[in-house]
């Protein structure tokens, strides 16, 4: 209540105040290091005005240290129909490390924030975006010796848009509750399942729902829910499908998910720190898998965030194509017959 009534009294003059005041809300819960304060903003023109500022820091895991890094996140007069203004503010003791995402002068620069389109865009979303950029490559470095890392925060996502419009959805809402309350019957928890996958699978649908084969190392085979289908990346301003699977293991969503590049055959997998031989995804965020902070929508937009960094798939022709092409940094995965195995060392057939 004392937040609301703090943000209801500095958005007064905002032209939507209310909107303004749930993003602000949702995103100071899951990142209470960031205090809302109304501070002047001079325009690339001179004119000077007074807007929100979320100040403070964003928890982020850097070779599995977490790091204090400050942040400014600046509301225009028109949030949330226009994006953030994002900062990097080194103190004293630090210095900005320019990058393509960060410049000398510490703006942020991000396909999320270029491409941002409410209400699929919020707050939440693009602090979840940023501890994911900023873990890959850090925009400040000490001045002095090596940092000492803060007190650790686990990252709290939230359910995060998607920064590419997605196709025209063909099933209804309530056909595919119904579809995801058979498939997923057996499940633990299937309510919570069905809630998550539907969550997730209304904005990101070019995935489809599918009990599929799951072979263990000790041989025992289950059917497991597996969100099959293609990711849309923006990688250099062009949007390429990326194909993935995302396996729902028998207690999700209280375990984290697994994640495999599946290239056509017309690609190879690029083997990186994120991405193994056989396709499995490494991230920070599902090592740190935990529900209900975590949950499968965060998850798909944090795949496509870190795969316009470093594409997982690159195509064997000489030709590029986009919308289902793929870039030419975009292993080779059999499918039907590749085996990967899961944390657990359990494998699985696609």
């Amino acid at each position: 209540m004392a937040l609301d009534g703090l943000l209801r009294n500095k958005l007064r003059k905002y032209e939507n105040a209310e909107l303004c005041r749930q993003d602000c809300a949702r995103a100071l819960h899951e990142y209470n290091n960031l205090t809302p304060d109304l501070q002047k903003f001079v325009h690339n023109d001179g004119r000077e005005s007074e807007l929100l500022a979320l100040d403070g820091t964003l928890p982020v895991s850097i070779r599995g240290v977490t790091y204090n890094i400050p942040v400014c996140v600046w509301l225009q007069e028109n949030h949330p129909h226009a994006p953030p203004l994002v900062f990097v503010k080194p103190t004293s003791s630090m210095a900005i490390k320019p990058s393509h995402h960060v410049d000398t002068n510490g703006k942020v620069y991000l396909p999320f924030l270029h491409e941002w389109s409410y209400p699929k865009s919020d707050l939440a979303a693009l602090l979840q975006v940023l501890c994911c950029i900023f873990s890959e490559s850090p925009p400040v470095f000490s001045k002095l010796a090596q940092p000492q890392p803060q007190a650790a925060h686990r990252l709290t996502p939230t359910g995060m848009a998607l920064d590419v419009k997605p196709p025209k959805v063909s099933t209804t809402t309530a056909n595919l509750d119904a579809l995801l309350r058979s498939k997923l019957a057996k499940y633990k928890h299937a309510e919570l399942c069905r809630q998550d996958c539907a969550r997730a699978l209304h904005r990101y649908n070019n995935l489809s729902p599918d009990l599929q084969k799951f072979i263990h190392n000790d041989g025992r085979e289950t059917k497991l829910l597996a969100l099959d289908g293609t990711l849309p990346v923006v990688i250099r301003g062009v949007a390429y499908n990326i194909p993935v699977c995302v396996w729902l293991q028998e207690s999700h969503p209280k375990v984290a998910p697994l994640v495999f590049v599946k290239p056509t055959s017309s690609m190879a997998i690029k083997q990186s720190h994120h991405v193994d031989t056989n396709g499995k995804v490494y991230l920070p965020f599902l090592h740190e898998w935990s529900y209900p902070k975590s949950d499968l929508a965060s998850l798909l937009q944090i795949l496509c965030c870190v795969f316009a960094e470093h594409p997982p798939v690159y195509s064997k022709a000489a030709k590029l194509t986009s919308n289902g092409g793929v870039p030419p940094s975009i292993h080779k995965y059999i499918l039907g017959t590749s085996r990967c195995e899961d944390d657990d060392g359990r494998e699985n057939v696609a």
